[in-house]
């Protein structure tokens, strides 16, 4: 991370996977990072899924196909254009290409056409997201009522056994 935060190039030996592979020449931290696939391939889910690994206090490596990068980054954007975000792909191979930045700065670095080949995203953990008292009620409020249609099980009554157990 030094090396990165200093501006010094970084380069990776070839490995057996690539997330690893970005994941050292992100420059981000590695304490606690999740692998968590490619995104979905429909907006609205998309949109959902990168809400949740936003929230995340966690590096989020993610795989990405070279026609939907730009539209998730995009996503990405309208979700936190600042995000530290960085986008390799071909990892360790002749057309390597790391770019770094803000979320917004590298969607606005990849061409319209978008990239080719493997590509690899990794964003920076998210902050801690502080609850005020109105959303601690309303989150309070949806449980008892999840708690009075349950009987207190977390079962529903469709879902239990002629015992009222689960399945």
């Amino acid at each position: 991370r030094m090396a990165a935060a200093e501006g010094l190039a970084v380069q990776t030996v070839p490995g057996a996977s690539a997330l690893l592979a970005a994941l050292t020449l992100a420059g981000l931290p590695t304490d606690r990072f999740l692998f968590a696939g490619f995104a979905p391939s429909q907006k609205g889910a998309r949109r959902r899924w990168l809400d949740q690994q936003a929230r995340l206090d966690a590096t989020v490596v993610i795989f990405e196909s070279p026609r939907r990068v730009n539209q998730t980054l995009k996503e990405m954007c309208e979700v936190d254009p600042n995000r530290p975000t960085v986008v390799a792909r071909e990892l360790t191979k002749k057309f390597e290409e790391v770019l770094c930045g803000p979320a917004r700065s590298v969607m606005e670095a990849i061409p319209e056409e978008g990239l080719r080949g493997e590509i690899v995203v990794v964003m920076a953990p998210g902050g801690a997201v502080v609850a005020d008292d109105g959303a601690v009620r309303a989150a309070l409020a949806r449980g008892s009522r999840l708690v009075g249609t349950t009987g207190g099980t977390g079962i529903s009554p469709r879902d239990r056994t002629p015992e009222g157990t689960a399945p």
